[in-house]
C-alpha cells in the first residue's frame, strides 16, 4: 500500500503545478437556488462566480480522487495478478471469484486497497453529481444572463 501512497503523492504533487482553482471562502454553506428574474445583475453575476467557483473547486477534488482511485485500482490488479499464480499452484481448479476472495480474506494489503478503493468510487461519484449539479445550475444563470442582454438590445 506504500507504494501506491507514494505514487498518488507524486502526481498529486505534479498536478499542484498547474495553476488550479481554490476552495472557495463559502464552499459547504448551504444555499437555496434563486427565482433568477427576481435577482438583480450583481446578485445574477455573485450566483454565476459561485457556481463558477464552486464547479472548478469540485472538479479538481475530481481529479484528485480518480487518479487515487486508479492508481489504487492499478495496485490492486499487481497484487491479485501476482497472488493468482501462488493461488491457482495450491488450488489448480479454482474459479476467479475463489481466487479473489481467498486474496481479499488473506492479504491485509489487498484488503485495505479493496476498502479504500470503495471509499474513493463514492466519494468520485458524489463529485460526479455534485459538478453535474452546478453545471446544470450555471447554464441557467448563463441563459438568464443571456435574455437580459437580449431584452436590453431589443429595447424591453
Amino acid at each position: 500500500m506504500a507504494e501506491a501512497d507514494k505514487v498518488v503523492a507524486q502526481v498529486e504533487e505534479f498536478i499542484e503545478q498547474a495553476p488550479l482553482p481554490l476552495k472557495n471562502s463559502n464552499w459547504g454553506e448551504d444555499y437555496t437556488f434563486p427565482n433568477l428574474s427576481e435577482l438583480s445583475s450583481a446578485e445574477l453575476s455573485t450566483l454565476l462566480s459561485n457556481l463558477a467557483g464552486w464547479s472548478g473547486y469540485a472538479i479538481r477534488l475530481m481529479m484528485k480522487v480518480g487518479i487515487a482511485k486508479d492508481i489504487m485500482e492499478d495496485t490492486l490488479s499487481a497484487k491479485i495478478a501476482k497472488n493468482t499464480v501462488t493461488i491457482m499452484i495450491k488450488y489448480p481448479k479454482a474459479t476467479k471469484d475463489f481466487v479473489l476472495g481467498k486474496i481479499l480474506t488473506e492479504d491485509i494489503e489487498a484488503i485495505e486497497l479493496k476498502t479504500k478503493l470503495i471509499s474513493k468510487n463514492a466519494e468520485l461519484e458524489a463529485l460526479r453529481r455534485l459538478t453535474s449539479l452546478y453545471e446544470l445550475q450555471l447554464n441557467a444563470v448563463s441563459r438568464e444572463v443571456s435574455r437580459r442582454s437580449l431584452d436590453i438590445k431589443q429595447g424591453f
